[in-house]
């Protein structure tokens, strides 16, 4: 996986630990953290799970976005149909 992918990852699994803390979720992001994924792919600094946004659409794709507050980077992740 590159770098964009694993911080959408950390991001999935941030925004659930935070909304349902519970031991598998947590042992993800800790496990995430650890491989260097909730890292920005461009400044290096902290991704912060509040500044991402996810939106199921009608269509049955989620809209994703992250903003990194540090150095302004706008990343729109790719549709995929939710399962």
């Amino acid at each position: 996986m590159n770098k964009i992918e694993l911080l959408r990852e950390f991001l999935r699994a941030a925004l659930e630990a935070h909304l349902r803390p519970f031991e598998p979720a947590l042992k993800k992001v800790e496990y995430l953290r650890f491989i260097g994924a909730d890292k920005c792919p461009d400044c290096g600094e902290d991704a912060d799970f509040r500044h991402y946004q996810s939106q199921d659409l009608k269509d049955g794709s989620r809209l994703e976005q992250y903003f990194c507050p540090h150095c302004g980077l706008k990343l729109y992740f790719p549709r995929d149909l939710l399962q």
